[in-house]
């Protein structure tokens, strides 16, 4: 009678490890998938952000100029606008360094999103 009690403690046992490690498992590709949405959300912004760079590169071209924060001149036909939730940088280059090659000029704008970086590049 006394090795019955033993065997039906040792198979709960069993039971209880087989379903811990189901759980476990189930809960790593839980984490991992929410990771990959995670990282696909700042993806999306950094891309959002670098369009707004591409937007303001094409504001600036159409008035004639443009100007940091400070009212100068920006350098080098670049510039790096810094928000509360990210960041984008614009540059206009000459077509000789656009891909493919171009006539007049691209824009290369840049967006930065907790890390995660996408960039965009219109040309004439």
């Amino acid at each position: 009678m006394n090795k019955n009690k033993g065997s039906v403690l040792y198979f709960s046992v069993m039971i209880l490890t087989i379903i811990l490690s189901i759980v476990l498992g189930m809960s790593a590709m839980l984490i991992t998938q929410i990771k990959m949405i995670r990282g696909t959300e700042f993806s999306v912004m950094a891309f959002y952000l670098a369009d707004s760079g591409i937007e303001e590169a094409l504001y600036c071209l159409y008035k004639g100029g443009c100007s940091s924060d400070e009212g100068d001149i920006i350098p080098n036909n670049r510039l790096t606008s810094i928000l509360n939730y990210g960041e984008y940088r614009y540059e206009l280059v000459s077509g000789e360094f656009c891909r493919p090659i171009r006539n007049f000029y691209c824009i290369i704008s840049t967006g930065i999103f907790q890390g995660t970086r996408r960039s965009i590049e219109v040309g004439n």
